[in-house]
C-alpha cells in the first residue's frame, strides 16, 4: 500500500484508511475461503481413510477364512489318513500326501501373526484417527501469520483462520502417512491371501484324490 499518489504527493488519511480497509476485507475473505477449502479437503481425506480401512477389514476377513479353511482341511486329512491305515493302503504312493504343514512355504505364509477381528467384526488394531490431531505451525515473526495494518478483529480472525489451516495441513500430512501404511499392509495381505488360497486349493485337491482312492479300494 502506497502512502503517496501517482504524482508523488502525500495521500490524505481517509484514502489511506479506505485502502487499508479494502485490503483487510479482501484478505479476510481469502483466509475464509482457504479455511473452507482446507476443511473440505480434510473431510474428503477422512472419508477416503475410512473406506480404506473398511477395505482392509474385508481383506483380513478373507485371510482369516483362508486360515480357517486350512485348519479344516488339516483335520480332514487326519481322518483320511486314519481310514487309509484301516484299509491298508496308506503305504501306496498315490495315498501318501506330502505334509504341507511342515513345508517352509506353509510356515512362512500361515505362521505369521496378523490383526484379529473383534466380536463386532472390526479389526481390533487400527491406526488412530488423526482428525484434529495437528497443532499446525506458526508463521512470521512473533508467531504471527500476517503483518497487521488495522489491528482490529478482522485481523484477529485472519490469524485464527490461518492457524486453523496450518492445523488441518498437519492433519492431512498424518492422514496421508496413515493411508500409505494401510495400503502397504493391504498389498502384503493380498499377496498372502493369494498364496494361502493356492495352498488350500492344493490340499483340497489332494484330499479329494485320496478320498476317491479310498472309495475305489473299498
Amino acid at each position: 500500500m502506497s502512502y503517496t499518489d501517482d504524482a508523488g504527493r502525500p495521500r490524505n488519511v481517509q484514502d489511506v484508511e479506505r485502502e487499508a480497509n479494502e485490503i483487510t476485507d479482501a484478505s479476510l475473505d481469502a483466509t475464509r475461503r482457504m479455511l473452507r477449502q482446507a476443511e473440505e479437503t480434510r473431510e474428503v481425506a477422512s472419508k477416503t481413510n475410512e473406506e480404506l480401512h473398511k477395505q482392509g477389514d474385508q481383506l483380513r476377513r478373507i485371510e482369516q477364512n483362508a486360515d480357517h479353511m486350512d485348519r479344516e482341511v488339516k483335520i480332514a486329512e487326519k481322518s483320511i489318513l486314519n481310514m487309509e491305515k484301516c484299509c491298508g493302503c496308506c503305504g501306496c504312493i498315490c495315498c501318501r500326501a506330502k505334509n504341507m504343514d511342515k513345508s517352509k512355504d506353509h510356515k512362512r505364509v500361515f505362521s505369521a501373526q496378523h490383526g484379529q477381528l473383534g466380536e463386532d467384526g472390526v479389526i481390533d488394531e487400527q491406526p488412530m484417527s488423526v482428525k484434529g490431531a495437528g497443532a499446525g505451525g506458526r508463521g512470521g515473526q512473533g508467531g504471527q501469520y500476517i503483518n497487521r495494518i488495522t489491528n482490529d478483529a478482522r485481523e484477529d480472525e485472519m490469524e485464527q483462520n490461518l492457524s486453523a489451516v496450518g492445523g488441518i495441513l498437519a492433519d492431512l500430512k498424518q492422514q496421508a502417512s496413515a493411508m500409505g501404511d494401510e495400503l502397504n499392509d493391504q498389498n502384503e495381505i493380498i499377496d498372502r491371501n493369494k498364496e494361502k488360497i493356492q495352498m488350500v486349493d492344493t490340499r483340497v485337491v489332494n484330499a479329494n484324490t485320496r478320498t476317491a482312492q479310498l472309495l475305489k479300494n473299498a
